[in-house]
């Protein structure tokens, strides 16, 4: 695990106790572990799109939004999308206006949860 020694005290206060090594987690890092699981390529992606715009609210709820694999492929199909329209600007004096707008991740993210809501 460690090339040449552990570093700081890690081995006289972690390892000593049962010779063995652990690491330690938070929720948050399980759960960015987690979604970073469930990213995929486009390719591997395969929403119904043609057949969810002629579903009702209900099914859309339950097969989508309620479905983690679906909603994050549709979560991740309009943050491209969004991407792709920003890139649309670039030459133009709208550009870095459009482009500082959604530079924070709250603001981007947020955006596209609208659009997927």
């Amino acid at each position: 695990m460690f090339p040449r020694k552990a570093f700081g005290r890690l081995k006289e206060e972690d390892y000593s106790r049962n010779e063995t090594w652990g690491i330690m987690t938070r929720e948050e890092g399980l759960r960015i572990t987690n979604e970073m699981h469930r990213m995929t390529t486009p390719s591997e992606r395969n929403l119904p799109y043609n057949d969810i715009a002629r579903w009702d609210i209900g099914q859309i709820k339950e097969d989508v939004l309620h479905d983690d694999l679906n909603y994050t492929a549709l979560q991740q199909d309009i943050s491209l999308s969004l991407l792709d329209y920003i890139a649309t600007f670039e030459g133009s004096d709208e550009y870095n206006t459009i482009k500082h707008f959604f530079m924070p991740p709250g603001i981007f993210d947020g955006v596209v949860n609208i659009f997927v809501q």
